[in-house]
């Protein structure tokens, strides 16, 4: 068997887990994909969950930091919620002066610095809550209309949903990385401009895609988006991982 180029970090959307990730390594086989699940997944209603992004990530950057100890080279994809985790998990490895990703690669989520441009949709009543949910695509209608199942993920993805929804951003240095995004022509959650804001985020290159499909295009399109991301970082895969300090940080 061929040693992997490169390790890919995944990080799944609100309502999710690392099982969103399993055909990814039989489409990606020259990379070692690792997802990171968030905790607390599907737990009864009424048990804490945190309550904020920043309670989750000093135990993912140690993860990532514990998984490092090889220098592989890596990079970090995200959708949705994983975009804006995996962007904060880069500026906490940073911070700690620890490994850092050669690449930075995003789905499905406004930049973090744009402000919700909409209602929260986890504090909707149950009935809209779902026809928003049905509205995004992504699950089945069989989950949609079984009461027993929603009682089970419901609490989780209203949970992870704010996650994102109260989310507060810091200014900080951008970012020196390249980053590379997807979106989903007609994905009603993120327009152009929320979208286009990401460029701001760090000082290396940026290509932002558009493909068809809607908030959960890869679902229908993950050939193209493996092919994309192949593409995108195999040239990457003999970057160092070691802290560099940038003197514009400094600034």
């Amino acid at each position: 068997m061929t040693a992997p180029r490169l390790r890919l970090y995944c990080f799944h959307h609100a309502g999710g887990s690392a099982g969103n990730f399993a055909k990814w390594p039989a489409g990606l086989r020259s990379f070692e994909v690792r997802a990171i699940q968030l905790p607390h997944r599907f737990l009864p209603a009424g048990v804490a969950r945190a309550g904020h992004l920043d309670a989750l990530l000093p135990g993912m950057a140690d993860e990532v930091a514990g998984a490092q100890a090889d220098a592989l080279p890596f990079a970090f994809y995200g959708h949705s919620l994983g975009a804006l985790v995996a962007f904060e998990l880069a500026r906490t490895l940073r911070a700690r002066g620890g490994p850092q990703p050669v690449a930075l690669a995003i789905s499905g989520h406004r930049a973090p610095h744009r402000l919700l441009g909409r209602p929260p949709i986890c504090e909707l009543e149950q009935t809209a809550f779902i026809d928003r949910l049905r509205g995004l695509g992504g699950m089945p209608e069989s989950v949609l209309t079984d009461t027993r199942t929603l009682s089970y993920i419901l609490p989780t993805l209203r949970a992870d949903l704010r996650l994102s929804e109260i989310y507060d951003y810091r200014e900080e240095p951008p970012l020196s990385l390249p980053l590379f995004g997807f979106r989903g022509q007609d994905d009603p959650l993120l327009n152009e401009a929320d979208y286009a804001a990401w460029a701001d985020v760090t000082r290396g290159p940026s290509v932002l895609r558009t493909l068809p499909g809607h908030h959960f295009f890869e679902q229908e399109g993950l050939g193209a988006l493996h092919a994309h991301l192949e593409a995108d970082l195999t040239p990457l895969a003999n970057r160092p991982t070691r802290r560099r300090r940038d003197p514009a940080e400094a600034l």
